[in-house]
């Protein structure tokens, strides 16, 4: 009988040693949607050095023209940010190299213009680390991009789409 007792106190002592703490792993998805989350929070708060964190080292230390275009980015937006749609991210590739997106639609401004808002990145890259984050941010005016005909949308114009980094 001391048998039947003995086994599942040990079972219980195993599992509460196993070191979780209630908490599970995030999914590459989950972790592309965080980074999504983040890309739109910096927007809110005019935190563009908290933005520029975001950017992978490669693109940080490569592209000289990073500030100018997160300058960019801040000033097409015209005022307060009000409302947003859930943002959106997703991922895909092999565990050594897998690249990561997100996007979120109807960011509203107090103004009444909207905006949508979409990075793309690695979340792993195993050959060079310094690839890992964002390498391209893209911010368009979908207000007055719904005014171009769509044959002329192809046409990247800075009062409309903002590109920063590699997108």
């Amino acid at each position: 009988m001391k048998e039947w007792l003995c086994f599942p106190a040990a079972m219980m002592l195993l599992a509460s040693c196993t070191g979780q703490n209630g908490e599970t792993a995030k999914t590459p998805d989950q972790q592309a949607k965080e980074l999504m989350t983040q890309v739109v929070s910096c927007f809110e708060n005019g935190d563009k050095a908290g933005l520029k964190q975001l950017f992978s080292e490669h693109v940080i230390q490569t592209d000289e023209e990073l500030d100018g275009a997160l300058d960019s980015a801040f000033a097409l937006i015209d005022g307060k940010i009000t409302s947003y749609d859930p943002p959106f991210g997703s991922a895909m590739g092999s565990h050594e190299q897998k690249a990561c997106g997100g996007e979120t639609f109807h960011v509203l401004t107090e103004k009444g213009t909207s905006y949508n808002i979409a990075y793309t990145g690695w979340l792993t890259y195993d050959s060079d680390p310094s690839y890992i984050g964002i390498k391209g941010l893209r911010v368009v005016n979908a207000t007055k991009n719904e005014q171009i005909p769509p044959a002329e949308r192809r046409t990247v114009d800075p009062d409309v789409c903002i590109l920063v980094g590699e997108f």
